[in-house]
């Protein structure tokens, strides 16, 4: 499950999916996020990240989940709709 920003490498962030050529894990990203720090301060405290490198992280947490329940449930036929393209290929 990549897209052109998320990547997973085994001889990177030991395998985690990560931005791409950047040394950040979505997990590092969604963690700062999910305690409550603004975006505008994740992005000071990482300058070389962008806004689009956070909203791939969302797409790629969204996807996860999509891809969970459709695992679950057996249900396909469920469109989620463009945001979670930007994790398809």
């Amino acid at each position: 499950m990549e897209n052109e920003r998320i990547v997973t490498d085994d001889n990177i962030c030991a395998g985690k999916a990560h931005i791409k050529e950047i040394a950040i894990t979505v997990e590092m990203v969604l963690r700062a996020l999910a305690a409550g720090e603004p975006i505008e301060q994740v992005l000071e405290a990482y300058p070389y990240l962008t806004r689009e490198d956070i909203e791939a992280c969302f797409g790629y947490a969204l996807r996860l989940v999509i891809d969970e329940w459709q695992a679950r449930t057996g249900y396909t036929d469920f469109d989620p709709g463009p945001i979670a393209d930007w994790n398809r290929k």
